[in-house]
Order: structure tokens, then sequence, then C-alpha cells
């Protein structure tokens, strides 16, 4: 049987582009963004990195969730990751194909690789 850590390791090598989908429920609302600065930071506690440009929106909505969605994407998700990159474009529609998990997260069936996840922790830099 896999550990964890064995897991882990295994989905970030199928991640060499770093480009990942990041969708949070807060009061019922479904937030997406993406993010091309996934990073994996340690195997043993699992945990990554990113990086968002404001707290508010999208970006908001993560930072504030109980806990989040990190979709590693393949090369045929580009137009799913540009949707998610441009305010304004078409998030959560029936031909995306979402689903909701029990526990309320946005779900990408279709991403090679799902993590279900929690902030352990931010650091503000700047004016972003």
């Amino acid at each position: 049987m896999s550990t964890l850590s064995d897991d882990f390791r295994t989905a970030f090598r199928h991640h060499p582009a770093g480009v990942a989908l990041i969708t949070a429920t807060v009061d019922g609302i479904p937030y997406g963004l993406t993010v091309s600065s996934l990073a994996s930071l340690s195997i043993e506690p699992v945990a990554v990195s990113f990086s968002l440009t404001k707290e508010s929106g999208a970006a908001g909505a993560v930072l504030s969730a109980s806990s989040f969605m990190i979709h590693l994407l393949g090369e045929d998700h580009h137009e799913l990751a540009t949707n998610f990159a441009k305010p304004g474009a078409p998030r959560f529609t029936e031909e995306q194909g979402f689903q909701f998990l029990p526990t309320g997260e946005p779900y990408f069936p279709h991403a090679p690789v799902a993590l279900r996840a929690s902030l352990h922790s931010s650091i503000g830099i700047g004016g972003s």
C-alpha cells in the first residue's frame, strides 16, 4: 500500500509544467483561478507552494477557504486554464464538467491529478 508521501511524489512526477487550477467554495459560491507557480515544497510532511497576486476575488476565497482543490492540468486543458486566468471568462459551466465534493469544493474529474489541501500559512509581500 502506498503512503501519502509516495502518492504526492508520483503526482508531481506527472506535472512538469506547473500549471494548476485551484478551486474553492466560500459561502456556497465556487471560486477558481489558474496558477503557474505551483511547486512541491516537501514530501514529509506533504506541502506545496503557489503565488497569488491579490487577496480579493478568487485569490481571497482560496485564502479564506477551510480547504481547496489543486488540479494538476494536462496539456489538453489549455482552454480551461485560460478561462480561469481571465476575469469574467466562463467558469464552472456544465460543459467544463465540474462536480462538487461532499466537502463542497469544486472538483474537475478530468484533471490527471487532483489534491485536496488546506492553507498552512501565507506570506504577504508588497501589494500582492
